[in-house]
């Protein structure tokens, strides 16, 4: 992440001083953009902050005429709680599933697969998440 934060754009979410989230971006090419990393503090989930940020990247990246935003996941087949909830987020948003990776992360017997989930930003109509 430290690495990523030299050429990666993105947007924060701060009230009162304090950081509640951020989201961070890349291009893959000149019409496809990649959410490389998205986090929000705890205890104010569920209050709109992932939507929020989600948005002010969406129309960042409509206004850059991107047509696509890519995000990676765990995929379903992790049985892994917190990753529900993340994929339940984006889909809920307007993601759809575009492929999965098999065994993309880890290494030895601890490999699992990777989620690669699709918004469509050149809907004619289409509103931000």
């Amino acid at each position: 992440m430290a690495r990523d934060l030299e050429s990666h754009r993105g947007h924060v979410a701060v009230r009162e001083g304090r950081l509640l989230g951020f989201v961070m971006w890349a291009p893959v090419d000149e019409v496809v953009a990649e959410l490389t990393w998205m986090g929000v503090v705890a205890d104010p989930h569920h209050c709109g902050i992932g939507t929020a940020l989600l948005m002010e990247l969406v129309a960042e990246l409509r206004n850059a005429v991107h047509r696509s935003l890519l995000v990676s996941t765990v995929a379903d087949s992790v049985d892994f709680a917190p990753y529900v909830y993340t994929r339940r987020f984006y889909r809920s948003r307007g993601f759809a599933d575009d492929h999965i990776d098999p065994l993309y992360w880890g290494s030895g017997d601890d490999r699992y697969d990777r989620l690669v989930l699709r918004l469509d930003l050149s809907k004619a109509g289409a509103s931000a998440p």
